[in-house]
């Protein structure tokens, strides 16, 4: 006669098989590793931008394209003369 396993008989049969322990610890340290990324992308030279970065380059462009935009006024009025 074969013995039917509940799905509880198998899930502790499982956990008992193999200690994970040691994928647990590997999991967590890439996540830590991830989170600090993510929370300081410029510290860890990676491809990504803070927030507080993009905010000061889009004030530059915003700079750049006001003085752009005057000197294109001011070569106009000279033309006009």
């Amino acid at each position: 006669m074969i013995a039917v396993m509940s799905s509880w008989d198998k899930l502790n049969k499982l956990s008992r098989k193999k200690d994970n322990t040691k994928e647990i610890f590997e999991i967590n340290k890439k996540l830590k590793g991830i989170t600090k990324v993510i929370q300081n992308p410029d510290g860890f030279n990676v491809n990504i931008s803070s927030r507080e970065r993009l905010m000061r380059l889009e004030e530059r462009i915003d700079k750049l394209e006001q003085s752009i935009q005057e000197l294109i006024e001011l070569t106009s009025l000279n033309e006009d003369k």
